[in-house]
């Protein structure tokens, strides 16, 4: 399916760009710690830059990050259930993980028109188009929405799919 495959590409490009995001971050505080302490100087833009850096790396790499299943879980209980109780479980979760992640991504998108309408800034040492910078937000939560629901469908198509010992629902075999 063409879709799928353009949306793989579009969650590992943004996860690529955050690596890039984090690496240009460590480079800055780096760069920040040598000239504060050799050269008695502090460029107070680093630190407002690698801020901005971790909202971006955050939403920029969410959906990938669910995508290969990388967020911590507690399955104290999950893993004491059958696979059928399981399995509704997961779905369940994925499915109002995904409502959520709409809500959030309607509102967050909301409230980003609104600032680029007002053409509101931020102003602190260096001044920015807020609704610039408020644009990933609704983009990760757009990402992960379909992450999710990706997830929900897998599982869903899976319900009745025989299970070996060693699948889980929502695998593709």
């Amino acid at each position: 399916m063409k879709i799928k495959k353009y949306y793989n590409i579009t969650v590992y490009a943004l996860a690529f760009l955050a690596g890039i995001l984090l690496a240009t971050a460590m480079l800055l505080v780096n760069y920040e710690v040598f000239m504060r302490y050799f050269l008695n100087y502090s460029a107070a833009w680093v630190i407002e830059v690698c801020e901005l850096i971790l909202l971006f790396i955050t939403f920029l790499g969410a959906a990938w990050l669910l995508k290969e299943d990388g967020h911590v879980t507690v399955d104290i209980v999950h893993s004491h259930l059958n696979q059928k109780t399981r399995a509704v479980l997961d779905i369940g979760t994925s499915i109002l993980a995904l409502v959520v992640c709409l809500v959030l991504t309607w509102y967050s998108a909301a409230s980003t028109v609104d600032h680029l309408q007002r053409e509101a800034t931020l102003v602190r040492s260096l001044t920015l188009p807020k609704g610039m910078l408020l644009v990933v937000i609704p983009l990760g939560f757009l990402m992960v929405s379909i992450q999710f629901f990706i997830r929900a469908w897998g599982y869903i198509k899976n319900w009745e799919a025989p299970m070996t010992e060693n699948s889980e629902p929502g695998e593709d075999k």
